[in-house]
């Protein structure tokens, strides 16, 4: 002890270092004294030692060994120790409460500081009694601070008669209430508000809303009048934030009248979060008056940096069709026809979209050929959505003189998927001649929506087109308008000289191939196709087949060996869905292949399959010397080890 001692004594930093480790250490009480004096020396180093020795002996001796250092005029030192004491002090309280009446103001504040570190309830009423009769601005706005840190309700009671201090106080007094959140704080808040300048007012009025009591809405609703337009607006935002949309709605008439006059003036402020309450609350209470201010507003919204933003003001504009539909109807058609303005008129096209309604798709049916390319795009999209028979002439309208692809999209979706207009067939069936591959696509999924006699037989003679293009969506359309009544068709299809061909005729003949021999003896050609995608597609029809024909097992079996990986991949997935054991002889050799893929397939399919050669051939692939093997292998026997039924010789 002697030797920590001299090393804590010495003038030198890295002894002194080392002192304060080793009486850290020895838990050295004796040391203490020294360790605080060290507090003062000009080495970060010795500091960081001494901090961290004195927090780990603790206990009273260091809270009182420290106390002195509050006088200290150094702040390093000082600093330290009011950080030490913040995290020692809590079981010693008794220490530090009498000197809250210590001659010296600084004192005072720094253990207001201190005791509202600590944690404990029975530093609150001293501290009540700090905040209420120190006779120091900055001992009551530290009493205040330290009040709110700890939290505790009991202190609701003094910080409410705080309320009418020194402004400088009211401040950590507005703070501290509204991190406590007593409900007897909601009346002595919205008392002070008459009483308090405007910055302090808007505090208030900021606390109340974070305290979230409904019973704050109501006195900020009776203060209103008579409140500047700054403060006015904060508290509409308050007011908006406590009640929610649902309770606004149930404000008496002339109450929600009044509010409504308030709601609009808020749409102005520069704040963005009290427009968007100004907007919501418009919204809820249906004041239909501000629906244009309102779109305009929603207009100014970056869609791209603000889009929750902007989603939330296009529902509260939306929201304004349950009360006041025709003030919102003229007002969207106010900015609908606003040619000129794009970002007005794309948030009117928002909230029709949101309205959903086939009013709304027709509004935009009428302004529609106003507009340039993009917004033709998403009036169209909104159309077809929501538009309804009314919409028929102005969508073939948009087939005959459209150029631009989406909105070409659009019309053949919605004349062929919605409205399923037979007499418009010829005119869809066209557009499967169109440049764009997407609009081909969409006519030929509006065609196959349509059906009918006219679209079978076109799609029947496109099945014998010297085009490759026109006999691929033959097999597309003909699967999908009823593959059981164009077999002979596409089985032609199936030995096309294009592999994307007779990919699409393979997958529409699978539904239809259940009991039909010849075109499963059509499928099984497609074996040894020369195209590998060709030979996945049936690897995967026979999943589907070996459900209802258990010899396509074998077929899957064949598989095996193809020459693709991914081909032979697929077979062995199919046949550890079917549990085919049989197979099992086949796929134990795979275990041992080079292709550390396949191999690992094949160890996963063992073990799905079950089995004693499967169980065998798994514990031998434990010696392979590929670690994934091996891996893959555990794997397996560790499910075949918990699943049910025989898994042992």
């Amino acid at each position: 002890m002697a030797d920590i001692l001299s090393l804590l004594q010495s003038p030198h930093i890295e002894a002194q270092r080392e002192g304060a480790f080793l009486a850290a250490e020895a838990r050295m009480e004796e040391a203490i004294p020294l360790l605080v004096q060290l507090l003062h020396s000009p080495s970060p180093g010795v500091q960081e030692a001494v901090d961290m020795a004195l927090r780990h002996l603790g206990g009273r001796v260091t809270v009182e060994a420290l106390l002195p250092l509050l006088r200290e005029n150094d702040p390093v030192p000082r600093n330290l120790a009011m950080d030490l004491l913040r995290s020692l002090a809590g079981p010693h309280q008794d220490l530090l409460v009498p000197l809250l009446t210590d001659p010296d103001p600084d004192v005072r504040i720094f253990t207001a500081d201190i005791l509202g570190a600590c944690g404990d309830a029975t530093a609150v009423p001293p501290l009540c009694d700090a905040l209420l009769h120190d006779p120091d601005v900055n001992v009551r706005y530290q009493a205040a601070v330290s009040l709110g840190e700890l939290g505790y309700p009991e202190a609701a009671s003094a910080l409410n008669r705080a309320l009418g201090d020194d402004e400088w106080v009211r401040f950590a007094v507005i703070e501290a209430l509204m991190k406590i959140g007593h409900e007897s704080s909601i009346q002595a808040l919205a008392g002070a508000l008459k009483d308090s300048s405007e910055l302090v007012a808007s505090m208030i009025v900021d606390a109340l809303a974070a305290m979230g009591n409904r019973k704050a809405a109501p006195l900020l609703l009776a203060r209103m009048h008579d409140a500047p337009d700054a403060l006015r607006n904060k508290m509409v935002r308050a007011v908006v934030r406590l009640l929610g949309p649902k309770a606004l709605s149930w404000l008496p008439e002339a109450e929600r009248a009044s509010f409504g006059r308030y709601l609009r003036i808020a749409l102005d402020d520069e704040d963005p979060d009290i427009q968007d309450a100004a907007m919501h609350g418009l919204g809820a209470i249906g004041n239909g008056e501000a629906a244009g201010r309102m779109l305009a507003l929603a207009a100014t919204i970056n869609p791209d940096q603000d889009p929750e933003r902007l989603e939330k003001a296009i529902e509260a504009i939306a929201s304004l069709s349950h009360t006041s539909a025709p003030a919102l109807e003229a007002a969207l058609d106010a900015a609908l026809h606003a040619t000129d303005d794009e970002a007005l008129a794309t948030v009117a096209v928002a909230v029709s979209d949101r309205l959903g309604t086939p009013e709304a798709a027709l509004r935009l049916a009428e302004v529609f050929p106003l507009h340039g390319r993009d917004m033709q795009r998403r009036m169209s999209a909104v159309m077809a959505r929501h538009g309804d028979q009314r919409l028929h002439d102005r969508f073939r309208e948009i087939l005959a003189t459209a150029t631009d692809g989406t909105v070409l999209k659009n019309a053949l979706a919605f004349l062929g998927t919605t409205l399923r207009c037979r007499h418009c067939a010829p005119e869809i069936l066209d557009f499967l001649q169109h440049p764009y591959n997407d609009v081909k696509e969409a006519a030929l999924e509006a065609a196959v929506a349509i059906g009918g006699p006219e679209v079978e037989a076109h799609f029947l003679e496109m099945a014998h087109s010297p085009a490759p293009l026109e006999r691929f969506l033959a097999a597309a359309a003909l699967g999908r308008l009823g593959a059981e009544r164009f077999v002979h068709e596409l089985v032609q299809l199936l030995h096309d000289p294009v592999e994307d061909v007779r990919r699409l005729a393979l997958e529409a003949l699978v539904p239809a191939a259940q009991g039909d021999a010849s075109i499963h003896a059509a499928l099984l050609s497609l074996v040894h196709d020369p195209s590998a995608p060709v030979r996945l597609a049936l690897a995967e029809a026979a999943a589907h087949l070996a459900k209802t024909d258990p010899a396509w097992e074998d077929h899957v079996a064949t598989l095996l060996e193809d020459p693709d990986d991914w081909v032979r991949v697929r077979a062995m997935e199919t046949l550890a869905e079917r549990r085919a054991t049989r197979f099992a002889p086949r796929l134990i050799p795979m275990v041992q292949s080079d292709n550390t893929l396949l191999a690992i397939k094949a160890v996963e399919t063992l073990g799905h399959m079950g089995g004693h050669a499967a169980f065998h051939a798994l514990l031998a692939a434990l010696a392979n010397p590929n670690p994934d093997i091996q891996a893959a292998a555990e794997r397996a026997l560790d499910a075949l080890d918990t699943a049910s039924g025989e898994m042992r010789p």
